[in-house]
């Protein structure tokens, strides 16, 4: 007990003696109903405390803990190596406070031992596969962080024995196999747990293939990566169970922090760089190519991953998709991007070229789209695009509408499909058929479509 409370509880007890008898009077005076029977408990003169200590009749103050992300007991996120957590990272030491979040950041290499820590109460927060937390559901995932373009991939051989590393690797297997008909040859699968083993066992001989990090082999060339899934590697931000109620202003600071770590990106792009290497421990020339393959979240970003712009939420079409290819049941989030639906009222009116502020390219002075080759995949079969690719074209319509003088320049796209493109491009966005040309008019030297499900799009101005 603190010496402030002790004394509250002495002078409390002095107090409460002297006054004893004018209590029992009083009492008496204010003839309540009835006389107490013989064997009943005597009223008490004080109520009891239900959620704290008790002594005796004397009511114990008791001081709820510190709030987590307060200057008493700093928000504990753990991360790994990889630069998803980037944003972050350079927002920890000055946009995290000004929000009023308070930061401690642990690194942890293993998705899985992320999220360990965070099972056993050593982390309020941990950055995770989508994948991976799906296989061992935990918590809540709050935030968007980004997607993997290239990091992971199949290398060596699609035959035989293929090594595949962990929760992550499993989904990007059978996700690839369904997209692409050349990885559907009969394999023997087998499971590993690290990066290392895989790339030991393929270097030994013992498997023709690895579906896992990126790359296991020097100088091999990739059979096929998450590039060709867009949005479908995500990884998230998942918060430790109840912490949303306990502190949602911890969460919602952290998001707000984060999106300010892009622009700290796209504004300094090179003392980004060199404050990362410092952390990472690696050459800026690393932190620069590793960045180059990864699509790093913004506000619109998670609008559009979690549902909340009225569309599909790409969040549960992931989930429900690692269900459908047998990798467990789709776990239930209760309100899946309530955290980011809090701050709509702060970044609604936000342009949307601003909190996609990461580009592979030299930006064009609107700072959208414009000038960047993309491509766009459609699930095999149909009209319809792959999960995650929803993002993309959203993102495609947003730019569209806001910049008139914009028209998509369209390659290698069937005719049904490009009737399929121009309804979803009109009906979300008013976007009018004759703003979808030929490639041939926007940009003379294409580069070749990734796959033969994908079509290369591309915004120029007229």
């Amino acid at each position: 007990m603190s010496r402030s409370t002790d004394v509250s509880v002495r002078l409390g007890r002095a107090l409460a003696l002297p006054l004893l008898a004018s209590l029992v009077l009083a009492a008496a005076v204010a003839g309540r109903a009835g006389v107490q029977a013989p064997g009943e408990e005597a009223p008490l003169l004080m109520p009891r405390v239900q959620d704290g200590p008790y002594d005796g009749n004397v009511a114990i103050a008791v001081e709820p803990p510190p709030r987590p992300g307060s200057p008493e007991r700093p928000l504990r996120a753990a991360v790994g190596g990889r630069l998803s957590a980037a944003p972050l990272l350079l927002a920890a030491n000055g946009a995290m406070a000004q929000h009023g979040l308070q930061l401690s950041v642990v690194r942890e290499e293993e998705a899985a031992a992320r999220l360990q820590l965070l099972r056993r109460g050593e982390v309020d927060v941990a950055l995770v596969p989508l994948p991976t937390w799906a296989a061992q559901p935990l918590g809540e995932p709050f935030l968007l962080a980004g997607w993997s373009r290239g990091m992971e991939g199949v290398q060596g051989q699609a035959q035989g024995r293929v090594a595949v590393v962990g929760a992550e690797g499993a989904w990007l297997w059978r996700a690839l196999r369904a997209a692409r008909p050349g990885l559907r040859g009969q394999v023997e699968v087998l499971q590993v747990p690290g990066a290392d083993e895989a790339a030991r066992l393929l270097a030994s001989g013992a498997v023709q293939g690895t579906v896992g990090p990126l790359p296991a082999w020097p100088g091999a060339r990739p059979l096929s990566s998450s590039a060709d899934l867009p949005g479908g590697m995500a990884e998230v931000w998942v918060a430790a169970p109840g912490l949303r109620a306990q502190a949602p202003g911890a969460l919602a600071a952290l998001c707000a922090g984060t999106w300010d770590g892009l622009s700290v990106l796209a504004e300094d792009p090179a003392g980004a760089h060199r404050q990362l290497a410092a952390w990472a421990g690696r050459p800026v020339e690393d932190i620069r190519g590793e960045l180059a393959r990864w699509h790093l979240g913004g506000f619109s970003d998670n609008a559009l991953f979690f549902g909340l712009t009225g569309g599909p939420s790409t969040f549960e079409a992931l989930l429900g998709a690692q269900s459908a290819a047998g990798l467990g049941a789709a776990p239930r989030v209760a309100l899946p991007g309530a955290v980011v639906a809090s701050l709509s009222g702060s970044y609604r009116g936000l342009p949307w070229a601003r909190t996609w502020a990461v580009r592979e390219r030299v930006q064009l002075a609107q700072r959208s789209l414009v000038g960047q080759p993309v491509l766009l995949h459609f699930a095999e079969g149909t009209r319809g695009l792959l999960p995650g690719d929803g993002l993309l074209l959203d993102a495609l319509g947003e730019t569209l509408k806001q910049f008139p003088a914009a028209v998509l320049g369209v390659q290698g796209l069937e005719p049904a499909r490009t009737a399929w493109l121009q309804g979803a491009l009109r009906g979300a966005y008013g976007i009018t058929p004759d703003r979808l040309v030929p490639w041939e008019d926007a940009l003379p030297t294409p580069p070749p479509a990734e796959a033969p499900s994908a079509c290369a799009v591309q915004l120029q101005t007229r």
